[in-house]
């Protein structure tokens, strides 16, 4: 038994004892933020079941965790329209698989692995949260793992990405994609240094929205501006302009937003995000316009992003033929070349789900992924006085921006993202 195999078995078991040692607030999300960071991207095979990689693993400690030691979490959850939208998109991908005549059986392996990959980390993210406090609770305990991890970032970032090679005995990614400019990307344990650069984003959002609201506590001496300082430059050494601009959008949008008059500005990446994709999808926008803003920063980035617009609309040529349900899954969304390859990369999201699972499956998910958004107009006062949420709304905006072009969801941004959506409701009701 190799030590990828060893973690990801003995983390099941941890989890679950973390809710019998600590709050389950503090328990669910030391889970996702701990097997996020530290476990390896490798999976364990099992006959007759799904690989046991990070995210699955943690999924099933979380839930035996709660069904042992705090199940009235359970019994008090309260279902609502977002709950249906996932619902949909786990059916969508049943419906998906039986009309294309892959079978009864890869439908509902499909839909379940639907649930219990995007929906069970959202949904104990509700269930765990019920207090405004538990999500400023949450945000020190993130700001923390955050910090430590940009220091180990830094210096994969000056000797060269090995923290995976040294703890699990192989690199994760291909060792090419992860040198720039004469400096290495970090990539800690990571699937790639674009998703440790989003995740860098996100938390070092949070942490600048709770020292602005004054609530972020010093920690083994650390002054709050140095828990600000950290995870930002783990934002400036991901050496990757897309985790950078991320990064600059969503704190000029926390710097605007004061009053509920200026919550408009939460909907503008979103918006963005929607018009690319239904621009994309109709052909109204070609995506050529972009190439030479990139290539006034980077060769290199031109000829990337250029591969990925050309991948994208040949995918999404493909998708068209069955635009309602996809092609399901089998890998029957990509285009294979005569050698059995497939022709192009899926990189992004959106194209990924319109291709598997259609337009049904697509507006499924996003309507999901994007009702924290929605939820905010009718949201009362108290929107502007937790710094946290505000944070992770702006969060999911920027992610529909960078699921434009990637497609890495970290489990414990949508664990947040629930916990977030429990808050926004209980504001909309005028309960705080």
């Amino acid at each position: 038994m190799n030590a990828e195999t060893m973690a990801l078995l003995a983390w099941i078991p941890i989890c679950t004892c973390l809710f019998g040692f600590t709050t389950p607030v503090r328990a669910v999300v030391l889970a996702y933020m701990c097997g996020w960071l530290i476990l390896p991207m490798g999976s364990v095979e099992v006959q007759g079941f799904w690989d046991i990689d990070k995210v699955l693993a943690t999924n099933i400690g979380v839930v035996v965790g709660t069904v042992l030691f705090c199940p009235d979490r359970i019994r008090g959850f309260r279902w609502n329209i977002a709950d249906a939208a996932i619902l949909l998109f786990a059916l969508t991908a049943l419906l998906s698989s039986v009309s294309n005549g892959l079978g009864i059986y890869n439908g509902i392996s499909a839909a379940t692995h639907s649930l219990i990959r995007w929906a069970i980390p959202y949904w104990f993210g509700r269930a765990m949260f019920r207090k405004e406090n538990d999500l400023i609770q949450a945000g020190q305990i993130i700001v923390i793992g955050a910090s430590i991890a940009a220091v180990f970032a830094v210096w994969e970032w000056r000797m060269s990405p090995q923290v995976h090679s040294i703890l699990y005995g192989n690199f994760q990614h291909s060792f090419s994609q992860h040198r720039r400019w004469g400096f290495f990307r970090p990539v800690l344990c990571f699937p790639h240094a674009l998703s440790l650069g989003v995740f860098m984003v996100w938390t070092s959002l949070i942490a600048l929205a709770m020292y602005r609201a004054r609530v972020l506590r010093t920690w083994l001496g650390l002054p709050p501006y140095v828990l600000v300082a950290m995870p930002t430059a783990g934002v400036l050494f991901s050496m990757s302009f897309g985790p950078w601009g991320l990064f600059l959008a969503g704190a000029a949008m926390l710097v605007y937003l004061k009053s509920r008059s200026r919550r408009w500005v939460i909907m503008v990446p979103m918006l963005l995000a929607l018009y690319w994709m239904g621009g994309r999808y109709t052909n109204l926008v070609n995506g050529a316009w972009t190439l030479p803003i990139v290539g006034s920063l980077s060769e290199d980035r031109e000829g990337s992003l250029y591969a990925r617009l050309e991948a994208e609309t040949a995918l999404l040529d493909h998708a068209a033929s069955r635009p309602l349900l996809g092609w399901g899954g089998a890998g029957r969304n990509q285009l294979v070349k005569d050698s059995g390859k497939s022709a192009f990369a899926s990189d992004a999201l959106w194209v990924i789900w319109t291709g598997k699972y259609g337009l049904i499956g697509l507006c499924a998910y996003y309507f999901w992924w994007c009702w924290p958004i929605f939820a905010c107009k009718r949201a009362s006062q108290g929107l502007e006085r937790n710094p946290v949420v505000m944070a992770i709304v702006v969060a999911i905006g920027l992610q529909c921006v960078n699921s434009v072009f990637n497609g890495i969801l970290s489990p414990l941004l949508t664990m947040m993202c629930g916990a977030a959506s429990a808050q926004l409701i209980r504001y909309r009701a005028g309960v705080r």
